[in-house]
């Protein structure tokens, strides 16, 4: 896969750069990290890949757990090659399988990158992928709220969306899946790769009446075609519910299992039966399942490789009567303007930024050629050294 074909541009230009220009305002320690009101830990499973834990928002724990369970891809075709063509990628171990983000391309270069290690089988020898996660403060370029009015409260106000992004790839054979976990100021989650689904606590009560609970948005809507309970799709029963919720128990800890390619008409793991008990789940500690996908139909824009438009999934968890108002109302990070009067004349404005200082041009960009530097001095980073 290399260049080819005319360039849109004659001369060779950047591309526009995002940058912090008062640094990270997250922190990472360890495996925490902490971002204003949002308080997680990261971890990137041998065999299931990434995994956050203990994910707070304002003290209150939203998840114990955020992760994944499978990757599969199931092929159809005339021939019998193609027709049998079913992958479970978890067998690939999914954390082996995240081992490099290329810094302008993968992630913004001002993010922070987190490593892994790993213990594999037949080495003693730790295996340590430098770059599985990054870390990163994302300017959406939207709103995350405004209004102008012109009626008799005259005024503009508004905050740009900024959402915290742990970020990961990880390469299953011919498969690049890119995952986003954003974390934005409203307490809400989205995980990229709708159903709306809400999960609310019977026993606490709002000034208003309200049970407090987290909406689940799933936009990553996708049938399964495959009739249920034949063939291969019993190895994944679960592709047959968009949003699936089960009592949590211990005996139930996983959907799949990196063995389930092996046998998948009698699989190790029957995600159907976590179904078929049916155990109430009002007040219990429970367990949202989520399925995403999309039917990917071979075009000639394939090749050579495959674009991301078009092709992301994502679910989203969001406060429902869970605050007293939007919790992004305390930032500092917003902007007033109001008319200022004289005599009944608009003579100027007064723009309110909190404290924040206006953006100014910055020279804290790293030199254009600096992670080239860095893979040369270190080229296990992106390639398997010899």
């Amino acid at each position: 896969m290399r260049r080819r074909g005319q360039p849109p541009f004659s001369k060779p230009l950047r591309n526009p750069s995002q940058i912090s220009p008062d640094g990270k305002r997250y922190n990472i320690k360890g495996r925490q990290v902490k971002y204003m009101f949002w308080k997680f830990d990261i971890s990137m499973s041998i065999f299931t890949g990434p995994r956050l834990f203990d994910i707070q928002f304002k003290g209150q724990r939203i998840a114990y757990e955020i992760s994944i369970q499978e990757l599969t891809s199931f092929y159809s075709g005339y021939k019998p090659m193609e027709h049998y063509f079913n992958f479970f990628d978890v067998r690939l171990l999914l954390g082996l399988q995240s081992k490099y983000l290329e810094p302008g391309v993968d992630c913004p270069i001002d993010a922070t990158y987190i490593g892994s290690y790993f213990v594999d089988r037949g080495s003693d020898i730790p295996i340590y992928n430098a770059r599985s996660f990054c870390v990163l403060e994302l300017n959406t370029a939207m709103p995350l709220r405004r209004h102008h009015s012109e009626s008799s409260h005259r005024f503009y106000e508004g905050m740009v969306s900024v959402v915290l992004t742990v970020q990961t790839i990880i390469t299953a054979g011919n498969y690049d899946y890119i995952m986003d976990y954003m974390f934005y100021q409203t307490g809400g989650i989205e995980v990229k790769q709708p159903k709306l689904l809400l999960i609310s606590n019977n026993d606490i009560k709002d000034r208003f009446g309200n049970t407090p609970g987290y909406r689940i948005l799933n936009t990553g809507l996708t049938h399964n075609i495959r009739p249920p309970g034949t063939g291969n799709e019993l190895g994944i029963s679960w592709s047959n519910y968009q949003v699936a919720i089960t009592k949590r128990k211990e005996s139930e800890p996983v959907s799949s299992s990196i063995y389930q390619h092996t046998n998948p008409e009698q699989p190790i793991v029957r995600f159907q039966d976590f179904i078929d008990d049916d155990e109430n789940i009002v007040d219990q500690d429970i367990v949202a399942w989520i399925t995403m996908g999309f039917y990917h139909i071979p075009t000639k824009e394939d090749l050579p490789m495959t674009h991301t438009p078009g092709t992301v999934q994502s679910f989203v968890l969001l406060p429902f009567n869970y605050f007293d108002e939007n919790p992004a109302m305390s930032s500092r990070n917003a902007i007033r303007i109001d008319p200022i009067d004289v005599k009944g004349e608009t003579k100027s404005v007064k723009v309110e930024r909190y404290g924040v200082r206006k953006a100014n041009a910055c020279s804290c960009i790293p030199p254009k050629n600096y992670n080239d530097m860095v893979i040369m001095d270190d080229p296990c980073l992106v390639v398997q050294c010899l």
